[in-house]
């Protein structure tokens, strides 16, 4: 089986990320679900979210320099590989995201910031188990993946 676009694999685990976030504030509000339930879609979703982030990145570099992509999960170090033009591309477009529809999320922080506080959440939620004091801010990451998206998109 050939390896699936990053991209588009990104952008459904994005997807599904959103859903489990519906699913966990539902269950959450109304307190009729079953805590192992609500943990599950709470974990999964920040899980999800940040690879989806690591792998915007990472099909941002197949793009970019048409051939492999760096490995790792750190967030910030996968994006300070990155052309310094396509990271300055990438922090204009989510500015504007940011500022249009994710104000609430990520008030007055900068995409390098949000990506320094999560550059680990992939691997840090995959084995939570083992963490201690893990801090779970579901949606940060959402103008990040945005931003990387469209930079991808508005590229041949």
């Amino acid at each position: 089986m050939p390896n699936p676009d990053p991209m588009a694999m990104s952008r459904a685990f994005h997807r599904t990320a959103d859903f489990l976030v519906a699913q966990f504030s539902g269950l959450e509000s109304d307190n009729r679900g079953d805590p192992e339930a609500v943990v599950g879609y709470g974990v999964s979703s920040v899980m999800l979210r940040a690879f989806a982030a690591e792998l915007a990145i990472k099909a941002m570099h197949v793009k970019e320099n048409n051939r492999d992509h760096p490995h790792g999960h750190d967030l910030e170090s996968l994006f300070g590989k990155l052309k310094v033009s396509t990271q300055r591309s990438i922090e204009t477009r989510f500015q504007r995201i940011q500022a249009s529809r994710w104000s609430r999320t990520a008030v007055g922080r900068s995409l390098p910031a949000i990506l320094s506080e999560h550059k680990g959440d992939f691997p840090d939620w995959r084995y939570l188990h083992e963490k201690e004091n893990l801090h779970a801010e579901v949606l940060a990451l959402n103008p990040v993946i945005e931003a990387i998206v469209e930079e991808y998109d508005s590229r041949p």
